[in-house]
């Protein structure tokens, strides 16, 4: 994957071929659900975005308060 948007559909043969480009063997894909694996898609992809601030600390604290 280049980061190149498609406008293809996902079919089976492409869901399992993006599976696996995430190493994930099509005899283990029934271990997960078909939405975990877009997410895992999901995340490959923002792996490339240059963020303008990463979360410190003192941030996650706020969010979760104790």
């Amino acid at each position: 994957m280049k980061g190149e948007s498609s406008t293809r559909p996902m079919t089976t043969c492409l869901f399992q071929l993006r599976a696996l480009e995430l190493g994930i063997r099509k005899q283990d894909l029934r271990l997960y659900s078909c939405g975990e694996i877009f997410g895992i898609l999901a995340e490959k992809s923002n792996d490339r975005f240059k963020w303008p601030r990463l979360a410190t600390q003192k941030d996650i604290e706020t969010l979760f308060p104790r």
